[in-house]
C-alpha cells in the first residue's frame, strides 16, 4: 500500500473577520496534553548534512540534553489537521492566482478549487488562520495559539535505525496528484498512513538514505498549548485537531514515509482563563479541569465541532481512514517497486499494490 493519500479539500471553510489580540471577550487557556509514541519518532537537531555522502542525524535535544519534539514541528502538524477539516485555505506550498506552481523537470501547474485560495486579510480568514495566523498578503495577523516543547516524562530509550530513502515529492506524477474527476485540478491534501509493523530499515548505507537517532515506541512525553480569546467554534476546531476521534493517531516529525512518526494525543488537564480577571486581581481567574469534569468538556467541544464543521466530514472521513491506527494490521505501507512504477506510469493512486 502506498505511505501517502489525500484528504478531499471537500468545501471550502466560511471565511470571517479575526477576533483581534486587543479584545478579551473569548475563551482563553492551557491545555496539558501528553504524547504517547506509538512507532519511532524523529526530529532533526540542526547540523551540518552532507550532500554526497551517507548522513547521520541525531534526535533533538534540549540544553539538559534530554531529547524533545519542538513545538513548532507540534503547531505544524494541529494546523495541517485543522485546515482539512474545516475546508481551510490551502497554505503549503505557496499558492499563486488560483494555482500551485511545482518546480522540477518539467514544471507543473495545478488548480485549486474555489474557496481554497490562501488567505490575504484579516477581514477575511478561513477556520485555520484565525486560530493559527496567517503571513500572506503583505497584512500578517498573529496566530492566537502556542505550543511548547514535547519533553519526555521520564528517561526515554532511543534507537539509531538505517531508513530507507525518503522519497522527494512528484508532483509531476498527475495520476496520482490531480484529482480524477477534475482535469488539473490538485487531488487534496496530501497524509501518510500508519505503519504497526514498524519502520522500513535497511542494512545499506547509501548518499540516498540516512541514519536517524529516534525515540523508541512507548515513550511518554508531555507539552502545553496556550491559547487566547478563541470563539466557541474556534476552540471547538482547535481541540478536535488535538485528540481527533478516539481510533486516529496523528503523524509527527520525520520519516512519515518509511513508518515514523505514529503518537496518540491526549489533554490531560484544562485551565481555562477569565483575561478580563486577570487584570482586575493577583493571579486572575483560572479555574481547572481534570478527569471527568475535563472529559466532559472535551466531548462537548468535540460534538460541537461537528456541528459547526458540518461541511468538512467528507474530509474527515478520508483523515479518518489513513489516520486510524490499527495495531493488528498486517498489509505493508510502502512505496511500488521501481519496476511497477516503469510498467504503470499512468495507474492511479488506488490501483498501487
Amino acid at each position: 500500500m502506498n505511505p501517502y493519500d489525500f484528504v478531499r479539500f471537500g468545501r471550502p471553510g466560511p471565511r470571517e473577520r479575526a477576533i483581534t489580540h486587543d479584545r478579551f471577550q473569548e475563551h482563553s487557556g492551557q491545555f496539558f496534553c501528553r504524547l504517547t509514541a506509538r512507532t519511532h519518532l524523529f526530529t532533526s537537531k540542526t547540523q551540518e548534512v552532507p550532500r554526497r555522502s551517507h548522513a547521520e542525524l541525531e534526535l533533538m535535544r534540549g540544553p539538559d540534553g534530554v531529547p524533545l519534539l519542538p513545538g513548532s514541528s507540534l503547531k505544524g502538524v494541529i494546523r495541517s489537521v485543522a485546515e482539512a477539516v474545516s475546508g481551510s485555505c490551502l497554505t503549503l506550498p505557496q499558492p499563486r492566482r488560483g494555482k500551485v506552481d511545482y518546480r522540477g523537470r518539467p514544471p507543473i501547474s495545478y488548480r485549486i478549487p474555489r474557496g481554497f485560495e490562501h488567505c490575504e486579510s484579516e477581514k477575511y480568514l478561513c477556520p485555520a488562520c484565525r486560530v493559527f495566523g496567517s503571513l500572506s498578503g503583505g497584512n500578517p495577523f498573529l496566530g492566537k495559539v502556542g505550543l511548547e516543547d514535547a519533553r519526555p516524562v521520564a528517561e526515554v530509550d532511543v534507537e539509531w535505525l538505517t531508513i530507507e530513502t525518503l522519497m522527494a515529492p512528484k508532483p509531476r506524477h498527475q495520476a496520482w496528484y490531480e484529482d480524477p474527476r477534475q482535469r488539473g485540478v490538485m487531488r487534496g491534501r496530501k497524509f501518510y498512513y500508519h505503519r504497526p509493523l514498524g519502520p522500513r530499515t535497511t542494512t545499506e548505507k547509501s548518499r540516498y538514505n540516512k541514519t536517524v537517532e529516534a525515540i523508541k515506541p512507548g515513550a511518554v512525553l508531555e507539552f502545553s498549548v496556550d491559547y487566547t480569546n478563541l470563539t466557541d467554534d474556534e476552540l471547538a476546531l482547535l481541540v478536535f485537531a488535538l485528540v481527533l476521534k478516539p481510533e486516529m493517531c496523528h503523524k509527527v516529525g520525520m520519516g512519515k514515509p518509511v513508518g515514523l512518526g505514529s503518537a496518540k494525543i491526549e489533554v490531560i488537564r484544562w485551565e481555562r482563563m477569565d483575561r478580563k480577571d486577570r487584570y482586575r486581581q493577583l493571579g486572575g481567574s483560572v479555574s481547572v479541569l481534570e478527569d471527568e469534569a475535563m472529559a466532559t468538556g472535551i466531548e462537548r467541544l468535540r460534538t460541537r465541532y461537528h456541528q459547526v464543521y458540518a461541511n468538512s466530514q467528507e474530509s474527515l472521513s478520508d483523515l479518518r481512514r489513513i489516520w486510524t491506527w490499527d495495531p493488528t494490521m498486517e498489509e505493508d505501507v510502502a512505496y511500488p517497486p521501481k519496476d511497477w512504477f516503469r510498467k504503470n506510469r499512468d495507474a492511479p493512486l488506488e490501483e498501487v499494490p
